[in-house]
């Protein structure tokens, strides 16, 4: 029995944002199903036929597809209808994916176009990370939900979810050795300025802390490794112009670690994101989060380099302007 499902997706969204043909003419054969896209005016159609598989299992395939979607477009957009839901309860699954209207951006159109092999390759490798990382991902989802009033919930879910895309997929890539060989270095300085006959209580728990993780991988050394993963670097501006060490990308990242840690793990932390901060730094690790999964479906290459610069280049701008420029305490 031949068996069919079709999904209305709306093409404009949010303030008139209106979705990029990016799989424009794909028309693709997978293993036991086949998967086609239409393009009309105003909405965006997904179809899944096969003679192998039941409804319920074409319907499950479209909502993997559903996420994928959505970490390409960097939103999810308005579903209309589908054969597999009546309106109501369609309406209340849809409601759980609405994206927060400021992430639906023209912007974060990146990929514009897909040929069908890129699509077909791409799919079937986010198939394989979103099993292994389902959880991860879905937090990221979660992050970017209307229903997420406050920023600084946003920003430690998808902090959250970037310390578990490592442990399910990058764990096995970062140089531990080169790791460790940094903070015996730190460590070698650090007793080079002390007189170790006079430390104090403080300064001798922060150089047995150090010592006794000196194996650890810690949350920070995660961050520090998926930052400078992917092809395009989002914290070039931080790296780079700032400087000085009051501003400097360190602390950054101590404030993305204390802000996790203090919510996540309920430890008194004082050097974290304030509400400002995180509404306007998640916007990159957004970006970043993207970027990881393109580079692991095998697409960053799609990726329209000149769009990708004047967004990341103007967001700079804006957050140096925002957090008042020199004076700022990022």
């Amino acid at each position: 029995m031949n068996v069919n499902i079709s999904v209305k997706i709306k093409k404009i969204n949010g303030t008139i944002v209106i979705m990029p043909e990016i799989f424009n003419n794909i028309n693709v054969e997978f293993n036991n199903y086949n998967v086609s896209f239409e393009y009309t005016n105003l909405q965006f159609i997904v179809r899944l036929e096969s003679n192998k598989l039941g409804i319920n299992d074409l319907e499950n395939i479209f909502w993997e597809f559903y996420s994928y979607l959505g970490i390409i477009l960097g939103y999810f957009p308005d579903i209309i209808n589908a054969d597999f839901a009546d309106e109501k309860h369609l309406a209340e699954i849809v409601e759980q994916y609405k994206t927060k209207d400021c992430y639906i951006r023209t912007s974060e159109h990146y990929i514009k176009c897909m040929s069908e092999d890129n699509f077909k390759n791409s799919f079937k490798k986010f198939l394989i990370i979103n099993k292994k990382a389902k959880f991860p991902i879905s937090m990221f989802n979660v992050a970017m939900m209307r229903s997420m009033h406050y920023p600084e919930i946003s920003m430690i879910n998808i902090l959250q979810s970037l310390d578990g895309l490592y442990e399910q997929i990058y764990s096995s890539r970062l140089n531990s050795h080169k790791i460790r060989l940094q903070k015996l270095e730190y460590l070698k300085n650090l007793l080079n300025e002390k007189n170790i006959s006079v430390l104090d209580d403080k300064e001798y728990e922060k150089i047995k802390n150090i010592t006794l993780k000196i194996d650890e991988i810690n949350f920070k050394d995660k961050l520090n490794f998926l930052v400078d993963y992917p092809k395009f670097n989002v914290f070039e501006y931080e790296k780079q112009l700032l400087k000085d060490n009051n501003y400097s990308f360190n602390n950054l990242l101590n404030k993305f670690v204390n802000t996790r840690n203090k919510f996540s793990h309920s430890i008194d932390k004082n050097n974290v994101l304030n509400g400002e901060e995180s509404a306007l730094y998640i916007f990159k690790m957004i970006m970043l989060y993207r970027l990881l999964i393109f580079a692991e479906i095998k697409i960053i290459d799609l990726i329209d380099e000149e769009e990708f610069y004047k967004n990341l280049h103007e967001w700079d701008k804006y957050i140096h302007t925002t957090l008042g420029g020199e004076n700022s305490n990022v």
